[in-house]
């Protein structure tokens, strides 16, 4: 439920405050997360089946604070002049003496964190620790190629396990096993 914090906070923050003239929803006293959590399964005929369960509410803590914080920083990038931000000392890439990659797919596949997007996955992973989704995709170079097309592939799990998948799919279907 922390990770659905951030995006509480702005629905609450867009309900509180609506552009003049539109309806406000004040105050948004409660933010959390409504679960269905399945307990069993009945067929009821042949045709229909239903599940059963117990509706499960998750309270998510409001921080006003942090999240106005947040935002601030959101606006003090958006109105930069800089239209990429220097390079850092953090990744390989820009290490190398590259200019940096931020706001390019190329960012997230090495890895980069001097943009603000490879940041926020960065801050997600401390928020919960026990993600496995992973921060970043195989560097180019240590991914094989497609056999169809030649692009660099990417690993994907499939109802067979991990293999890899050209990364211009759905353009190109390639595949290989792992």
């Amino acid at each position: 439920t922390k990770m659905y914090g951030r995006q509480l906070q702005c629905y609450a923050y867009a309900l509180e405050n609506p552009a003049p003239g539109n309806l406000s929803l004040s105050p948004v006293t409660k933010l959390g997360l409504l679960y269905f959590n399945p307990t069993g399964f009945e067929q009821i005929n042949e045709s229909q089946q239903a599940f059963q369960g117990d509706l499960v509410w998750h309270e998510v803590e409001r921080n006003d604070h942090d999240f106005l914080s947040f935002l601030s920083d959101v606006v003090k990038v958006l109105d930069s002049e800089e239209v990429y931000p220097g390079t850092c000392d953090q990744c390989d890439y820009c290490r190398n003496g590259n200019a940096c990659l931020a706001g390019k797919k190329e960012a997230y596949e090495r890895g980069c964190v001097c943009c603000s997007w490879c940041t926020y996955r960065l801050k997600m992973r401390e928020i919960d620790p026990d993600s496995t989704a992973s921060l970043t995709s195989p560097r180019a170079e240590d991914c094989p190629t497609c056999p169809e097309c030649g692009s660099a592939m990417n690993k994907r799990n499939g109802k067979f396990g991990e293999f890899w998948s050209c990364r211009r799919y759905p353009d190109c279907k390639g595949t290989r096993n792992v």
